[in-house]
């Protein structure tokens, strides 16, 4: 993974959240933007908070409820480098609001059972299972992970992409993309130089 020049005048790294992520503070250089794509709002925004970097929200509902709403894209990438403060735009995807109309009374079970559950976005499911690919080789230096001298790349894993796709979102999508390599290789880590990647550093579906 590349990496850009830093002015170490101070560094600090310390630990956020209970994901474990590591969060460095440069004074005077560049901070790595974390990879929120697939998370909840509230989630994204605290990562980049502790990232020491500003969330800004794009295709928030009109209302400003973001219950429910996931990051679908962000700006600048995750693995790039930005300065203390800098925007990242968070594209966000959000279940369809439900329109209130007059009706007479009716009980509880009645109206949960009238209003369905909204559907994850068509191709959201494949899209993260890619994206949960390209998260397993960010390690892997000349693109290439190994597992008992067998060679495996990223198209590798996207070629695992099942035919029928379930209807899981972005989030289950990318989970399964990550592990579906150590399954397929039935290992627990793959070798990237000096480096060994594990299912642990999957994230959650």
């Amino acid at each position: 993974m590349p990496r850009l020049p830093v002015l170490l005048v101070g560094l600090v790294v310390a630990l956020a959240g209970c994901g474990g992520s590591e969060v460095v503070e440069v004074d005077g250089g560049y901070l790595p933007i974390p990879d929120v794509v697939g998370q909840s709002v509230d989630n994204a925004d605290q990562a980049l908070r502790d990232a020491l970097l500003t969330p800004v929200h794009e295709g928030a509902p009109a209302g400003g409820d973001l219950s429910g709403c996931e990051v679908a894209a962000q700006r600048p990438g995750p693995d790039e480098f930005a300065e203390m403060d800098q925007r990242v735009t968070l594209q966000l995807t959000c279940p369809p609001a439900v329109e209130q109309h007059s009706a007479p009374s009716v009980s509880e079970e009645e109206t949960e059972a009238e209003v369905a559950a909204p559907s994850p976005p068509p191709g959201a499911y494949a899209e993260g299972f890619k994206a949960g690919c390209r998260r397993l080789f960010r390690d892997a230096a000349d693109g290439t992970l190994y597992a008992s001298n067998v060679p495996y790349t990223v198209e590798d894993c996207v070629a695992l992409l099942p035919d029928d796709v379930p209807d899981g979102g972005r989030a289950q999508g990318r989970h399964d993309g990550c592990v579906a390599l150590f399954e397929r290789a039935g290992v627990g880590g793959f070798g990237a130089g000096d480096v060994v990647v594990t299912a642990t550093e999957c994230p959650a579906a």
